[in-house]
């Protein structure tokens, strides 16, 4: 599987306090077609990652597919992000997928969000 997951994140803050972590929401629809053009027939899960600039890229979790050929929306799944609520921090948020053998694809479109410690909750991010 060669496709580059296309994703559309939709990321919402839930909870901003004084504490060093942010949850958000993040939304996405799989993939149905292969980077060839060629249907998916063996899409197994959808990968979310995220990274602030001071830190190294980190997997929040796995999807496990909704059916080989794709094409399932995830709506509202929690990515919990720790950051340090004194500074202002840019938050990327990206996927990828992966194949039944595991082979994973290249990365989606990145989201960033900025964010700081007076960050009001209910932001939508397209």
């Amino acid at each position: 599987m060669k496709k580059v997951l296309a994703l559309v994140f939709v990321c919402l803050v839930l909870f901003v306090s004084m504490a060093d972590a942010r949850t958000f929401k993040v939304s996405y629809t799989e993939p149905t077609t292969n980077e060839d053009g060629s249907a998916l027939t063996d899409l197994g899960k959808c990968s979310v990652y995220y990274q602030i600039p001071s830190g190294t890229a980190t997997k929040a979790w796995d999807q496990t597919a909704t059916a080989p050929t794709g094409g399932g929306t995830i709506t509202d799944k929690d990515v919990v992000v720790a950051v340090a609520v004194t500074l202002e921090e840019q938050v990327d948020f990206w996927g990828t997928c992966s194949d039944t053998g595991n082979n994973e694809s290249g990365i989606s479109t990145k989201v960033r969000l900025k964010i700081s410690p007076k960050f009001p909750i209910g932001i939508i991010v397209k």
